[in-house]
């Protein structure tokens, strides 16, 4: 073991490479923790970050796929209406009006009598 100037334990690395001259100059690089312990330190960050975060990872994708068809389907309808507005107009209109229909029972015009003309004459 190796302590560090800040008093903090660490660990030599084990020598694994070839013999250089760097090594020999600058010596080993110590690890941040003791290598016994990676493996633990590696399944807990996958259980407890990995994990949680493909679930929701996967949850927002069903969800986007699932607006993105919502969208898509609205889509369809705005533009089924949209080519379908002239046809369905001219498909409800009547032709020729019937005006048998807008008249008052008591048999006058439905626009009534003309308007009458002022007496006063403007000067």
């Amino acid at each position: 073991m190796i302590f560090r100037l800040d008093r903090r334990l660490v660990f030599p690395r084990p020598d694994l490479a070839e013999p250089n001259i760097r090594r020999l100059l600058v010596g080993y690089l110590p690890y941040i923790v003791d290598p016994d312990k990676l493996m633990d330190i590696i399944c807990c960050i996958v259980q407890e970050r990995y994990m949680p975060a493909k679930d929701q990872l996967a949850k927002a994708e069903s969800d986007l796929a699932k607006t993105q068809a919502d969208i898509a389907r609205a889509q369809n309808i705005i533009d089924t209406k949209k080519n379908t507005v002239a046809a369905d107009y001219k498909a409800s209109v009547v032709n020729p009006i019937d005006c048998k229909k807008y008249t008052k029972k008591d048999g006058c015009a439905p626009c009534g009598s003309p308007p009458q003309k002022s007496s006063q004459a403007t000067a």
